[in-house]
């Protein structure tokens, strides 16, 4: 067992050690079923259930890892060296699928499965306490989703904008649209681009994550959602005059799937800007879509038959995976970043990524890979045979006026 004092001094070695550009994670990791456990199986066989569990999640990691117990059902992993935030997403992945299958111990099968909040430093904090304190806050909000883990989010800080702030920046229009490429893998064309809302307040560029999140909590999702949805198809009607062939992807929070007016805002919006179904993409989380898989699927698939491109977002952190995959009306398939970034170093990632490839392919799904941030992943997904490809290797976000004007300079 790792004391409180010999934890906070490992974290402080590792963030002391940090490169330039690197972060490191916290990732905090608790076994939602502890007490029942206890009850059911007594404490001697609980003991090594976490025994076991220390070993697998260690096998599951990268040497330069570490695993700590931290208290009856709690671990705490640190990941040092990471070049991007989302690695830490693939750990808690592994973490997840190396805990998923019952131990057996004394002849009993015992599954204790687990929820793991992450928190990144420099992000999130580079004090030991405040990185431990932020990754249990996410911890506890894993355990309230569907996901098995959750990085941490500064919600305090986001409710300090108030949900006024924000519908009056949509109001007088001081938000503000970024594009990123799209490209077609075996061509090089460019196929399309992803609206990215932006909005600077008090002279500071607020995340969406922020105040997407401020925006669902706050009920004024849908309004950000209309100008999200009414900006990309204003500027897609300008790009597709230049090549009809281009698509423009907008991201759905599951909550305006739930408004029963949903498709016919998009039919209507679409009608004004002229443009056709073919040429919007919107993105659904895969985890949003097994909240209510089955009205998920009800709305998707009137949006499909109007000719909506539609795309799971984030294929892989999720619980639906291959299994779900074929009920699912989507028309695209984007593999998360977390994988992406790592199938180039990691050939068991590279292993899950071509059957995620080909799968989709079998379900005649294209397939689009985010995150390619060097020539070698592009080259492997090249060889995998995925079909799009976005990130910063290929094409950086940039304001909708200056992607606009590239189009008609090309």
């Amino acid at each position: 067992m790792t004391t409180r004092t010999g934890l906070f001094e490992a974290i402080a070695r590792m963030v002391g050690a940090r490169s330039e550009g690197d972060v490191c994670a916290v990732l905090i990791a608790r076994v939602p079923r502890y007490a029942e456990l206890l009850a059911t199986f007594g404490y001697a066989t609980v003991d090594r259930v976490a025994d076991a569990m220390e070993a697998a999640m260690r096998r599951s990691l990268r040497a330069i890892d570490s695993v700590h117990r931290v208290g009856e059902g709690a671990f705490a992993v640190l990941l040092p060296e990471l070049k991007a935030s989302n690695l830490a997403a693939l750990a808690a992945v592994r973490l997840a699928a190396a805990l998923e299958q019952p131990f057996e111990i004394n002849a009993q099968r015992v599954l204790a499965g687990i929820t793991i909040g992450i928190a990144i430093a420099p992000e999130h904090g580079t004090d030991p306490d405040v990185l431990c304190r932020n990754a249990e806050r996410a911890c506890v909000e894993a355990a309230r989703h569907i996901d098995r883990f959750k990085f941490y989010t500064p919600t305090a800080d986001a409710l300090a904008l108030s949900d006024a702030d924000l519908r009056l920046a949509i109001a007088l229009g001081h938000l503000d649209l970024a594009l990123q490429p799209i490209y077609a893998l075996d061509s090089g064309r460019l196929a399309g681009a992803e609206a990215l809302a932006r909005w600077e307040y008090g002279g500071m560029a607020i995340p969406p994550t922020r105040f997407v999140q401020l925006a669902e909590q706050s009920g004024s999702i849908g309004a950000l959602t209309h100008w999200s949805l009414n900006t990309a198809l204003r500027h897609a009607a300008t790009a597709q005059a230049r090549d009809p062939s281009l698509f423009f992807a907008v991201n759905i929070s599951p909550h305006v799937l739930r408004q029963p007016d949903f498709v016919e805002q998009v039919i209507g919006a679409l009608s004004i800007w002229g443009v056709p179904g073919s040429g919007l993409e919107l993105e659904v989380t895969e985890s949003s879509l097994m909240e209510d898989p089955s009205h998920s699927a009800r709305v998707l698939s009137r949006l499909r038959d109007h000719g909506i491109r539609i795309a799971i977002d984030d294929f892989g952190t999720g619980y639906s995976s291959f299994a779900y995959l074929r009920q699912l009306p989507a028309t695209e398939l984007k593999i998360d970043i977390s994988f992406v970034s790592a199938l180039a170093r990691d050939e068991r990632v590279a292993k899950v990524v071509r059957s995620m490839i080909a799968v989709a392919h079998q379900l005649d799904m294209l397939v689009i890979a985010e995150g390619v941030e060097d020539a070698e992943t592009l080259e492997r997904l090249r060889e995998m045979k995925c079909d799009l490809v976005q990130g910063h290797h290929v094409g950086i976000p940039v304001p909708a006026v200056d992607f606009l004007a590239g189009l008609a300079s090309a």
